[in-house]
């Protein structure tokens, strides 16, 4: 078995064969008027290894237009435009007529505010590229191409008032070019909220749900919540439902729309506070253990913790000190058929081959055990246990002479998979009935991901 411990873990890598094949077609538009782009693109063949699709002019030894899977040319006259595979071995070239007719070109796009506020007139829309010919004309047109004709020039101002989609092609008689468009969006504005719910009093260390009535919020816009008033006003959540949390003192709330077209004004409620002798939430329970149950997911990057499958429980109990068990799971029951280093072509025991086909699957678990110290807010774990990561790859097998046919699997990615002893170091955060648990795990010092959950206390 050949093996190569390069292989990235994630990425866009994919296997190619050594010999290229030629293409059945070449597809596209292939009847334009002069100096309107096409974009033509490649039926069937692949390439081998090294090799890149050449693409040509007049003959296969022509002039050399561009290389890759499609080529965007804007002839001026008819052409015929050549294809095939350079590399190790060339194939034989293929060939397609583009058609040229003779006359206006149409503009490549129109130019101006694709986004307005609701209210906003006289947008100016001028045409960009193209070319006249003869007496032709730039005729605009709102709705579709050729839909409600609305003037003629190279430039023209609108004032829609609901979303519209404007046109413009070059006219001459029968002397038509392809339309180009451009969407201009109208964006209503927002409305003040009527009044702000929620009680007007509170328990020292209590708190509320505060829900705004009525309003309009714009597309693109949203409610944002404000703390305190005057220079100390600062943002504190969104939407229409904001949670206090826990007050200790005379606090008040503002809300308004932002964003969008616009901001509307500020609308404002007081929340006082009494029975000030009361104790903190955080203050009764000072000292007290409790029962712990925390959720959470495994991670390998910051940026994949709303991607993963893997997941964590905790149970723990104690106060200032105290200890848990986590059990860490994966949400995928995927297995390999084999394991591999590399996911280029191999050969089976029967005439075949497999190829990576783009998936990838990160199973994780874990059994561990440890203790939390220090404040009754804060504190510091450690815990260790055994532990286990399989990086699967998908893999495409395929049966030579198969005509395409294939069966889909995986294949255990060996230099990224790993078991034995974990050891596990974070922090969790106590806060009244709720706490918070991150930190970092280790596979025979050789893997380490993250873990972020939340949890209650009983």
């Amino acid at each position: 078995m050949r093996r190569s411990s390069g292989l990235p873990e994630i990425g866009s890598y994919k296997p190619i064969s050594v010999l290229s094949m030629e293409p059945i077609a070449i597809t596209g538009i292939k009847d334009i008027n002069s100096g309107e782009p096409t974009t033509l693109g490649l039926e069937g063949g692949s390439l081998g290894t090294g090799a890149s699709w050449m693409w040509y002019e007049g003959s296969c030894e022509g002039k050399l237009l561009g290389s890759g899977a499609t080529l965007t040319i804007s002839p001026l006259r008819t052409t015929n435009v050549f294809v095939r595979a350079v590399g190790q071995k060339n194939t034989p070239c293929i060939y397609a007529e583009v058609r040229v007719k003779q006359g206006s070109i149409a503009p490549t796009a129109i130019l101006g505010r694709n986004e307005i506020c609701e209210g906003e007139r006289n947008i100016t829309l001028s045409v960009s590229g193209g070319k006249l010919v003869a007496q032709a004309k730039w005729v605009w047109y709102a709705g579709s191409c050729a839909g409600e004709r609305l003037g003629e020039g190279a430039f023209i101002q609108v004032s829609p008032v609901k979303t519209t989609t404007y046109f413009v092609r070059a006219e001459n008689g029968d002397d038509i070019t392809m339309c180009q468009s451009l969407l201009v969006s109208v964006k209503s504005r927002s409305t003040n909220p009527n009044a702000i719910e929620g009680p007007q009093i509170v328990n020292y260390g209590g708190g509320s749900n505060l829900k705004i009535v009525g309003g309009y919020l714009a597309p693109g816009a949203k409610w944002v919540w404000y703390k305190g008033s005057g220079a100390n006003m600062k943002a504190v959540g969104n939407g229409t439902v904001f949670a206090t949390g826990p007050l200790y003192q005379k606090e008040v709330f503002s809300i308004r729309a932002e964003g969008g077209c616009s901001q509307t004004s500020f609308i404002s409620r007081s929340i006082s506070v009494v029975n000030g002798s009361h104790q903190v939430l955080a203050g009764k329970n000072k000292g007290k253990s409790s029962l712990i149950l925390n959720g959470g997911v495994n991670f390998t990057e910051i940026t994949n913790i709303e991607k993963t499958d893997n997941y964590m429980i905790s149970v723990g109990y104690g106060g200032r000190l105290g200890g848990f068990v986590r059990a860490k799971l994966s949400g995928k029951n995927t297995s390999a058929s084999f394991q591999t280093d590399d996911v280029s072509v191999m050969n089976y025991n029967f005439p075949g081959y497999y190829e990576y086909n783009g998936q990838i699957v990160d199973k994780r678990s874990g059994y561990t055990a440890g203790m939390f110290f220090g404040g009754h807010m804060l504190s510091g774990y450690l815990a260790g246990g055994y532990g286990s990561r399989e990086l699967l790859w998908g893999i495409d097998q395929y049966d030579y002479g198969s005509g395409g046919f294939h069966y889909s699997g995986y294949a255990k990615h060996i230099a990224s998979s790993f078991k034995g002893a974990e050891l596990e170091v974070g922090v969790m955060l106590r806060l009244g009935f709720i706490n918070i648990m991150g930190g970092a795990s280790n596979i025979k010092f050789k893997y380490t991901d993250f873990n972020l959950g939340i949890g209650i206390n009983l």
